[in-house]
């Protein structure tokens, strides 16, 4: 286990990689719609492929006040014929 918490995707991620998360957030924050995709993260000098879920999170009153996201390991997964 690699310890994440208070960290941000630059702090573990290199370069490219976080640049993709950023993108996928900042696309959720201007859309208001949620995102699914799959990504790879390299941590540690190790590569995981993840399903990543990016949600608008809306305070009471119904506006956009952030983002939340899931993440669902799927190394060793197969889809279409590929590993993930």
């Amino acid at each position: 286990m690699y310890p994440i918490i208070g960290k941000t995707d630059t702090d573990l991620l290199p370069k490219q990689e976080a640049a993709v998360q950023t993108a996928i957030k900042q696309h959720v924050l201007a859309s208001e719609h949620g995102l699914r995709q799959n990504v790879r993260a390299t941590i540690a000098g190790k590569i995981f492929g993840y399903d990543l879920t990016t949600e608008p999170l809306r305070g009471a009153a119904g506006a956009v006040v952030g983002i939340t996201s899931t993440t669902l390991d799927v190394a060793g997964h197969q889809r279409g014929g590929e590993c993930l």
